[in-house]
């Protein structure tokens, strides 16, 4: 990911929580707190010592995260070294994914009940679908459902970019051989292809709020201007376009702009 993107998507995250204070400002509250060596998550409080503090700050960095929510994943990773044979950050990394693909898993569960409730009758289906539509699909922030996942989906393209980045590098070092992913290069092959996975579970979010009928000019216009600017033909392309497929009209209208 770019300094930019790193940035806009680590201030948007602190101003949901904080209100319009100034992000050095709140990233030096936070610090400070775990140098006072007591940290506080979900309402109880823990003495940490430097090692669980340097933790906190490398996987803060590593996914562009604040320092407490990095503190509630590094506690509950505490057991995973034993099992994963993995240091504490690798295993709080993991962790960290595989929470926004299980979120966004549950999310694509949702929309499949959510079709269903199309032919299918019952409070399950019912659920499903308010919860999608006043919950997923609910304007937040004054920003609608389409534009957050295609700035999410273009984040986690800017990531993955970046973790190509990390291979290719090791690769070089190891005399332009392509090496074998072990200790943190396995724990950065497994970020890689979660994100594509959850890129993946984006597209189909994106699709399901188009079918929807909660895409309007200006989104097929911005999806039309990435889909310009691509200079790589990959699976990250293909979903992108998945979620185009929602709106026949925008299908179609695709096809016939990229054929002139």
């Amino acid at each position: 990911m770019d300094p930019s993107s790193k940035k806009h998507r680590k201030s948007e995250c602190n101003q949901l929580r904080y209100g319009l204070r100034p992000i050095r400002a709140i990233r030096a509250v936070l610090t400070s707190l775990l140098f006072i060596g007591k940290v506080t998550v979900n309402g109880e409080e823990y003495s940490i010592n430097d090692e669980f503090k340097q933790n906190v700050l490398n996987l803060s960095d590593e996914v562009e995260i604040n320092e407490i929510e990095a503190a509630a994943i590094v506690l509950d990773s505490q057991d995973d070294p034993g099992i994963l044979g993995r240091s504490l950050l690798e295993c709080s990394i993991i962790r960290f994914h595989q929470h926004r693909k299980y979120v966004l898993d549950i999310i694509r569960l949702l929309i499949d009940l959510d079709r269903e409730a199309e032919t299918e009758n019952g409070p399950v289906y019912d659920y499903a679908t308010q919860y999608l539509r006043e919950g997923v699909f609910a304007v937040k922030d004054s920003q609608r459902i389409v534009p957050r996942c295609m700035v999410a989906m273009k984040d986690v393209r800017a990531w993955i970019q970046k973790l190509n980045d990390k291979i290719t590098a090791a690769a070089v070092l190891a005399g332009g051989q392509t090496p074998e992913l072990a200790g943190e290069l396995e724990t950065v092959e497994f970020s890689r292809v979660s994100l594509i996975q959850q890129h993946e579970l984006m597209a189909i979010i994106m699709c399901r709020a188009i079918e929807t009928n909660l895409g309007q000019e200006d989104d097929f216009k911005s999806l039309l201007a990435e889909l310009k600017a691509t200079d790589k033909y990959d699976s990250l392309l293909g979903t992108f376009i998945l979620a185009a497929r929602g709106t026949p009209l925008w299908f179609a209208s695709l096809l016939a702009n990229t054929s002139k």
